[in-house]
């Protein structure tokens, strides 16, 4: 149990730099993605994840373990 906190606190503080490093990178994409037909939505959606998958990927880890501990938490309480 110890071990899946503290996991899930690495990941909270990792996050947090992640998405700072997001923002920093966003502005290094965008100027490769100059050329893009940024009118068209499917376009948009797709330049939006690459500009933020670490997050999406970060998101979902964590939403992951906490389910996680969730369940071992109601076995080992029932």
């Amino acid at each position: 149990m110890l071990f899946f906190n503290l996991i899930i606190y690495f990941l909270q503080m990792k996050t947090k730099y992640i998405i700072i490093q997001i923002f920093i990178q966003k502005n290094k994409m965008n100027s490769k993605f100059l050329m893009m037909d940024l009118n068209n939505h499917l376009t948009m959606f797709f330049f939006y994840i690459l500009n933020y998958y670490h997050l999406f990927i970060y998101l979902f880890i964590l939403y992951y373990l906490n389910t996680k501990i969730r369940v071992v938490n109601v076995l080992q309480n029932s």
